[in-house]
């Protein structure tokens, strides 16, 4: 078990999406607001050049649209 629920969140909405074909051949999740928002869930940090990108993506989580997407993401992938 991680040190953070959040953490665990994460991780088991992020292996969700992927069993549900949300993401490339490589794994990187197609949707930025899904990115941003398990970023935010992990209670992610970033330094150097990745806290700017990090910053943003940051601030997509927070918005209303990012909330909603959170709330879905939750709802559907949190089992």
């Amino acid at each position: 078990m991680p040190a953070c629920e959040g953490q665990y969140l994460a991780a088991l909405i992020a292996s969700n999406l992927v069993k549900a074909g949300l993401t490339n051949k490589k794994g990187i999740l197609t949707n930025i607001r899904h990115l941003a928002v398990l970023l935010d869930i992990g209670e992610s940090r970033r330094t150097g050049f990745f806290a700017i990108i990090g910053g943003i993506l940051g601030w997509m989580a927070k918005t209303s649209k990012g909330q909603r997407v959170k709330a879905g993401l939750l709802e559907k992938y949190a089992m």
